[in-house]
């Protein structure tokens, strides 16, 4: 990322954590517009060679902060564990080889609480398989083969 998007997303973060307590119209389309932006800089940081896509589905901060807090309870009281053992079918894991987070942060919660995980590692790859132009083929291939299976 260039230091222009560096700045760009340090900003669109200041404006997310510093009106995180606010609420109201105004408020959360500054914060919408605020993770429109992360979006774009993380499609760029996350990516290795991405298809160009336009997202103009709105965003909704509100409904965004409410799932991500509800989230964070359920890790912070430790039911997330206890969600995963509910699980009774093996799981497909398709992550890019350049993938900034770490698959093992996907893996090891799941085998941990007993979940068989086949592992598809895509070379070329980052953080959206679906939008990557050296990973389209390979993906649909792991898909169509995943729910064959099912």
């Amino acid at each position: 990322m260039d230091r222009t998007s560096r700045t760009a997303f340090r900003k669109a973060l200041h404006i997310l954590e510093s009106r995180a307590s606010v609420t109201g119209n105004a408020a959360d389309t500054e914060q919408s517009t605020a993770l429109r932006q992360i979006e774009r800089l993380t499609a760029i940081s996350d990516n290795v060679d991405a298809i160009p896509y336009i997202n103009d589905i709105p965003f909704d901060y509100t409904s965004y902060a409410a799932v991500w807090a509800e989230a964070q309870a359920i890790r912070s009281r430790g039911e997330w564990h206890t969600i995963l053992r509910n699980v009774q079918t093996p799981a497909t894991v398709i992550h890019g080889d350049s993938d900034p987070h770490p698959v093992e942060g996907a893996i090891i919660p799941m085998t941990d609480a007993g979940i068989a995980c086949d592992v598809r590692i895509l070379p070329r790859c980052g953080h959206t398989p679906f939008l990557e132009r050296h990973a389209a083929r390979e993906l649909k291939r792991i898909l169509l083969e995943t729910i064959s299976r099912a």
